[in-house]
This record gives C-alpha cells, sequence and structure tokens, in this order.
C-alpha cells in the first residue's frame, strides 16, 4: 500500500497533520507522500506504488510455481 495525500499545497484546508498520515502509514507498513496539483511528488508516488506491484505480482507468480503447500 501507498498512501498519497492530494492538495497538500492547500494548508488552510487541510484536515490531517504531517505526523498523522505518517503515523497511519507507519502502522501499515506503507511509504506516504504529500502531493499537490502542481506535480510535486506525483512522479516519486506513482513510481513507488509501480514497483510496490512489481514486487506483488513476482512473488505471486513464485508461490503459484511451487504449487499447493
Amino acid at each position: 500500500m501507498v498512501v498519497i495525500v492530494n492538495n497538500w499545497d492547500m494548508e488552510a484546508d487541510r484536515a490531517i497533520g504531517v505526523e498523522e498520515v505518517a503515523a497511519f502509514s507507519q502502522a501499515y507498513g506503507s511509504e506516504f507522500f504529500l502531493i499537490s496539483a502542481t506535480g510535486d511528488q506525483v512522479e516519486a508516488a506513482f513510481q513507488s506504488l509501480g514497483e510496490r506491484i512489481v514486487v506483488f505480482r513476482r512473488a505471486k507468480a513464485e508461490r503459484e510455481s511451487q504449487g499447493p503447500p
């Protein structure tokens, strides 16, 4: 899982702080990205998500190739 908080640049409208985002992400063992419509951190967030998908699919394929336990 990757936690992405959009519109981070809109400080006046925030309902959550970075500490809360960090704690939530840590509880689930995930990265978090604070992004905005200006493109800040968007590429990094999608890169991380893509890498996690690849790792997940490789692990799943390996388990399936080993057959039943």
